[in-house]
């Protein structure tokens, strides 16, 4: 499992809004953990 830590800037808004920029990367992800702030993700696959 490669774990990533994103550090949410507030002006992007909220955590699924980060998600969809992640999944719009082409990057496959599942959140792991959310623990302030910081959302840790497993990372699945490989940008195009």
């Amino acid at each position: 499992m490669n774990e990533v830590i994103i550090y949410l800037n507030p002006r992007f808004g909220a955590p699924r809004h980060t998600l969809a920029l992640i999944q719009n990367a082409n990057i496959e992800a599942t959140i792991v953990a959310i623990q302030d702030g910081e959302v840790i993700i497993d990372m699945e696959g490989e940008r195009a």
